[in-house]
């Protein structure tokens, strides 16, 4: 038999083999999950002057491609604006103010969050009928919202990248 050969591994060692390594990758499954779950985005909104502030996670592309299908049928000529609105609405995970003095950001609201919802309007003190009114009375401007939508697109595009790159330097 060639010494440079090695034997192929018994039943028992493939199977243990299989479970470290099932082991080691459903761990760094759970952690890169952990990771992509921890990143956010704070923009400053528009108008504000740097006191308004969305906080926004990454999202999934099954919710990016569930919006494009659903706005994509409408007729309305406005329907790329309430895509990107839409996007934006979805990833919002919480709204809130900038103390100018101490620039921390503390909670629109006490308790739950506060995203493009109707405690977000009555603060700003105007009423909307849906998420997507709110965002598009909050920006007032529908180029600030591309503009905005474009800098969190962006980051969500890369927000993988830097997970990958975490996950690297552990």
């Amino acid at each position: 038999m060639d010494p440079e050969v090695t034997e192929p591994m018994q039943d028992e060692e493939a199977a243990g083999a299989r479970t470290d390594n099932g082991s080691l990758l459903s761990r760094i499954r759970e952690r890169r999950a952990q990771l992509q779950e921890e990143r956010h985005l704070d923009l400053d909104i528009p108008g504000y002057d740097g006191m308004l502030v969305a906080r926004y996670r990454p999202l999934p592309w099954d919710e990016v491609k569930k919006i494009g299908e659903k706005v994509e049928k409408s007729k309305n000529p406005r329907k790329e604006l309430y895509a990107m609105a839409d996007v934006l609405v979805r990833a919002c995970d919480s709204i809130w103010f900038r103390d100018p003095e101490t620039n921390e950001l503390r909670p629109v609201q006490s308790g739950e969050p506060v995203r493009y919802d109707d405690r977000l309007a009555e603060a700003l003190g105007f009423t909307a009928d849906s998420a997507r009114q709110v965002l598009l009375a909050t920006f007032n401007n529908d180029l600030a919202v591309t503009a905005h939508h474009m800098e969190a697109a962006e980051w969500m595009q890369a927000s993988d990248v830097e997970v990958n790159e975490d996950l690297l330097g552990e």
